[in-house]
C-alpha cells in the first residue's frame, strides 16, 4: 500500500486511498440456483455479458455468483450433491456461498447458540453449525465461502446482544479455519467418519482453502472491531481470501413489491420500491469508515451484501472503500417492473447519471427531464436521470426503448417501453426476463466504468462531480471552500 505523505492535500490522499484498493468488482445475484428471471437459453446466449468480470479481459474472467445457504437447506437435508459449477447455465461462474441473502428479509428476534446460528431457510427458520455449512460448500463445489457468524443484530440490538454475537462470530471463524487446518493433517490418516467427510470436502474442491471471513458487532464500535482484529490476525497467517462485512441490512418487514394488474386490478398491494431498498445509512456509513476499514488489512476484498441503488453503490466504492457489491438491486427493480437508467456514468462530463425519483415524462430520446432543468438534450447528458417506471400508464403507447443511449439485449433488439409494459401488466415472465437483463446490463457496465475510472485514477473526480463529496463535506461540517 503507497505510504501517505503528511503533507498531501485531503483529495491527494483521497485519490491515493482509492488507488492502493482491490478494483471494484460485481457479485452476481443468484437465487435458489438461478440468476432470478433469466432462463438458461438467455443467460447461454449472452455468456460474455452475464459471467465476465472485466470488460478488457473476458476470456480469463469469471464472475463471482452468490449463493445463499438457505437457498440449498433442503439439498443438505435431502443428502443431494449438486455441484453448481458442472450446470451448463453456471458455466463460466465461480460462487461464494453466503449467510444472507439481501432480498429476504430476516426476523429481528432470532436468536443464535454458541454452537448455531439461525438463518432463514424456504421452511423458515433453521439452525446452522460449522460442520453443516462446511458440508453444503462441498455439495456446491463454491470456490469459496463466508464463515458462520451471529449476523443478525439490528439497530434495536442492546449492547450485551451485540457483544455475544461478535464473540460467537469470533469463536466461529476459528472453528472453520482450525476444521480446515485439521482436515489436511489428517489428509492420509484413517479417521472416524465425520472426519473422513470433511477430509473428502477438502481435497474434492479447493473451494474450502478461500474462506470470507464475517465482521459481525451490529452498530457497536467496540464489537465490530473485535471481529476486526480476529480478521485481521487470520489474514497475517495467510488464511483468508476476503471478508464481508454483515449485519447491517435485510431487516425490514417485507422485501416484496408486486405489480398492479391490467386496468388498476389488484395482482397484489403495490409499494414504493424506494421503501425496501438498503440504505447506506449516516450510522451504517460513519461506523464503515472509521472503525471496521481502517482496523481491516487494506489489501483484502471487502463485500458488503445489500441491495444497494447506485448512488449508494457509488458512495461505497468511492468514499468508504468497499470493493465488492452484489447485484441484487436489479432483481429487486425488476420485480417492481422498475428500469435503472442506463449507463449510469457520464464518462465525458465524469459524472454519475442517476437520482432517486421515478420517472414520469421522458425525453424523444429516452433521457429524463430534470424538473428544475430544461429536458436533457442527449442520454449522454450530464443531467441525472430517474428510476423508470415501466408498468405505468405513459408507457402503454411508448414506442421508445428503455433507455436511448443503452447497449444491452432489450433496448438493442426493439423492445419497446409500451411491449415491455404490456407483459409487466399480465404478468408474463418475458416481461421481467427483458426487463431483468436491462437492469443486470446496467450494473455490469457501470462497475467496467468503475474499474476504468480507478485504474485512470479519475474515481475522485466522479464522486466530486457527482455532488458526493460535497454531501459527504456537509456532514462533516467541513467546508468545500
Amino acid at each position: 500500500m503507497p505510504l501517505i505523505k503528511q503533507n498531501m492535500t485531503d483529495d491527494q490522499k483521497l485519490a491515493t486511498d482509492i488507488q492502493s484498493r482491490p478494483l471494484p468488482r460485481l457479485l452476481l445475484y443468484s437465487k435458489a440456483g438461478a440468476i432470478p428471471y433469466l432462463d438458461s437459453n438467455f443467460v447461454l446466449r449472452n455468456d460474455g455479458v452475464i459471467f465476465r468480470d472485466d470488460e478488457e479481459n473476458q476470456k480469463e474472467q469469471r464472475q463471482l455468483t452468490t449463493l445463499f445457504i438457505g437457498d440449498l437447506y433442503d439439498l443438505h437435508m435431502n443428502g443431494v450433491l449438486i455441484q453448481f459449477p458442472n450446470m451448463s447455465y453456471f458455466a463460466n461462474a465461480n460462487f461464494l456461498v453466503t449467510l444472507s441473502d439481501p432480498l429476504v428479509a430476516s426476523y429481528q428476534d432470532l436468536k443464535s447458540t454458541p454452537a448455531a446460528v439461525p438463518l432463514i431457510t424456504y421452511h423458515g427458520k433453521r439452525m446452522f453449525t460449522v460442520e453443516q455449512l462446511l458440508d453444503i460448500v462441498r455439495q456446491t463445489g463454491a470456490v469459496a465461502f463466508q464463515s458462520l457468524a451471529d449476523i443478525n443484530t439490528p439497530p434495536t440490538a442492546g449492547k450485551k446482544w451485540t457483544t455475544k454475537a461478535a464473540t460467537r462470530s469470533v469463536a466461529m471463524l476459528e472453528e472453520v479455519l482450525e476444521k480446515r487446518g485439521r482436515a489436511a493433517e489428517v489428509k492420509n490418516d484413517e479417521g472416524d467418519q465425520s472426519t473422513k467427510r470433511l477430509k473428502t470436502s477438502l481435497e474434492e474442491s479447493k473451494s474450502l482453502s478461500s474462506v470470507w471471513a464475517t465482521c459481525s458487532g451490529g452498530y457497536s464500535a467496540r464489537d465490530r472491531t473485535t471481529c476486526c482484529k480476529a480478521i485481521s490476525d487470520a489474514h497475517a497467517n495467510n488464511l483468508l481470501a476476503g471478508v464481508v462485512i454483515d449485519g447491517f441490512f435485510g431487516y425490514h418487514t417485507t422485501r416484496e413489491v408486486e405489480v398492479e394488474g391490467e386496468e388498476g386490478g389488484k395482482g397484489g398491494h403495490r409499494r414504493d420500491v424506494l421503501e425496501v431498498v438498503d440504505q447506506l445509512t449516516a450510522p451504517i456509513t460513519k461506523l464503515i469508515k472509521e472503525v471496521v476499514l481502517p482496523a481491516l488489512p487494506p489489501a483484502l476484498p471487502r463485500y458488503l451484501p445489500g441491495a444497494l441503488l447506485p448512488d449508494d453503490m457509488l458512495r461505497a466504492v468511492g468514499q468508504l472503500g468497499i470493493d465488492s457489491l452484489d447485484s441484487s438491486i436489479a432483481s429487486l427493480l425488476t420485480a417492481a417492473g422498475v428500469a435503472l437508467p442506463s449507463p449510469l456514468i457520464d464518462l465525458a462530463a465524469l459524472r454519475l447519471r442517476f437520482s432517486r425519483h421515478h420517472q414520469s415524462s421522458t425525453n424523444e430520446d429516452g433521457s429524463s427531464p430534470s424538473p428544475a432543468s430544461p429536458p436533457s438534450p442527449s442520454p449522454s447528458s450530464s443531467s441525472p436521470t430517474w428510476l423508470l417506471d415501466l408498468t405505468g400508464e405513459e408507457h402503454r403507447r411508448s414506442a421508445m426503448a428503455i433507455s436511448g443511449g443503452c447497449d444491452c439485449h432489450t433496448c438493442q433488439n426493439g423492445y419497446s417501453r409500451a411491449y415491455i409494459n404490456h407483459l409487466l401488466r399480465r404478468h408474463e415472465l418475458n416481461g421481467s426476463m427483458l426487463l431483468q437483463a436491462h437492469n443486470h446490463w446496467a450494473l455490469t457496465v457501470f462497475f467496467a466504468h468503475l474499474r476504468r475510472l480507478t485504474r485512470e485514477e479519475k474515481m475522485e473526480g466522479l464522486l466530486r462531480n457527482s455532488g458526493l463529496l460535497e454531501e459527504e463535506e456537509k456532514k462533516d461540517g467541513i467546508s468545500s471552500s
